[in-house]
């Protein structure tokens, strides 16, 4: 994929040297938009010292307060995960499965890869706003990669164009990240106003949507269907006279999604 389409974000970043390491590994693929959310540490001396030739990422870096505020700006995030297990968050793509994934957007819009902190990763929060999900398959016992590592191997699967040749134009425009997420909050307030979702616990299922939606890609016309769907369904609801429940699932002898 074209390096300008092509960003990293790192999350709370705990190393100066790391920070240096992974800015190399940009500079080695043509990459040069960094951003650093809520660093722990400084980007410092040791920092310029490990990216050696990649000092203009670091000089060019952009220092944040949280994710969520960077999410318009792209159409999708690849975030990285060191779990095993598939989690609601659906079974993680290795990075060469991953990068067919997003090749089709790859060439036309902004992505960004999102690095967690070196202790314990993203938080399932930061992993929710992810549209895909990547873990580099290690052999146990010990699985866990450096970080400047683990960007290396994830850049160079997404840097690398097998065949020269670019996808056909889509005839809409994608949706953005920050768009899927208004989209996934609406769908959220309805499928709890109707008791589809457990109060206790909503974003079980909805990490699986997530995850539903985030393979099927939709453009923004296709979310904007999916939008009004939703919009009607509860102006029809609110027409008929329901107020919601908010409990736990459809009434005795439905199923429960949430307990399947």
């Amino acid at each position: 994929m074209p390096a300008s389409r092509l960003s990293v974000i790192c999350i709370r970043p705990q190393g100066s040297a790391n920070i240096g390491a992974i800015a190399r590994v940009m500079a080695n693929f043509g990459l040069d938009d960094l951003y650093l959310v809520a660093p722990e540490c400084p980007v410092d001396e040791q920092s310029y010292r490990m990216a050696c030739h990649g000092d203009g990422v670091l000089r060019r870096a952009r220092v944040v307060d949280a994710l969520p505020p960077l999410l318009p700006q792209f159409h999708g995030l690849i975030g990285t995960c060191g779990r095993t297990d598939s989690s609601a968050f659906g079974a993680p793509l290795s990075p060469a499965a991953a990068a067919a994934a997003v090749r089709p957007l790859a060439d036309r819009y902004p992505l960004a890869v999102v690095l967690g902190p070196e202790d314990h990763g993203l938080s399932n929060e930061e992993l929710k706003l992810c549209r895909w999900i990547v873990r580099i398959p290690t052999a146990s016992p010990y699985a866990s990669l450096n970080i400047a590592q683990a960007a290396a191997i994830l850049l160079y699967e997404l840097c690398a164009r097998p065949d020269g040749a670019a996808p056909p134009a889509a005839r809409f425009r994608p949706a953005t990240a920050a768009e899927m997420e208004a989209f996934y909050r609406h769908l959220r307030d309805l499928l709890l106003d109707v008791g589809f979702l457990h109060a206790d616990n909503p974003e079980r299922i909805m990490y699986t949507l997530r995850r539903l939606l985030g393979r099927s890609g939709p453009d923004r016309r296709e979310l904007k269907i999916l939008r009004g769907i939703v919009r009607q369904a509860a102006w029809a609801l609110g027409q008929a006279g329901w107020r919601g429940r908010r409990r736990g699932g459809p009434d005795s002898g439905g199923i429960r999604p949430d307990r399947t």
